[in-house]
């Protein structure tokens, strides 16, 4: 996976979602980077989550998250967890 293709969910996890906030926080973590940030990244995030999710395993997602952000996902529910969560907070 490389990080240029990625860029834009390398910075929501980075800005956030790093490891200082809990996962109940995640939500509304979506919901403050939707008002910040233009309409055009928020497609862009939900493209590269989208296009990850089609053509990556959840091991390979999860060795790039824990390479390029502080967070260790450790299992497929959370990875799947943190890719519908994101998806769904920038389709509302």
């Amino acid at each position: 996976m490389s990080e240029k293709k990625y860029e834009t969910f390398i910075y929501f996890m980075q800005c956030y979602f790093c490891q200082t906030y809990y996962w109940s926080e995640l939500k509304n973590q979506v919901k403050e980077y939707r008002s910040r940030e233009t309409a055009s990244y928020c497609l862009k995030l939900k493209k590269e989550l989208i296009m990850m999710r089609e053509t990556h395993t959840w091991e390979v997602i999860n060795r790039f998250i824990s390479k390029n952000t502080d967070r260790r996902l450790g299992n497929e529910e959370n990875v799947n967890h943190l890719i519908d969560t994101i998806l769904g907070g920038l389709s509302n």
